[in-house]
């Protein structure tokens, strides 16, 4: 019975830790996806200011070499 008993203990740690660590892989998964969205935020803000800078540029009159 002891024998049992200790088998059940065993499994139901590997219970445990799997839970814990399924629970560190989500917390990472959502760390990563949330930094993520940061860059890309940051990402259009740049984009948005070549965009600006690029049209400005566009519809200044061009400058003669001669």
């Amino acid at each position: 019975m002891g024998e049992l008993l200790n088998h059940a203990q065993k499994k139901l740690r590997r219970k445990m830790k799997n839970r814990e660590s399924a629970a560190r892989s989500r917390e990472r998964k959502k760390a990563y996806t949330e930094q993520l969205e940061i860059n890309i935020e940051e990402l259009k803000k740049v984009l948005m200011a070549q965009n600006s800078f690029t049209r400005k540029k566009q519809t200044q009159p061009q400058r003669s070499l001669l």
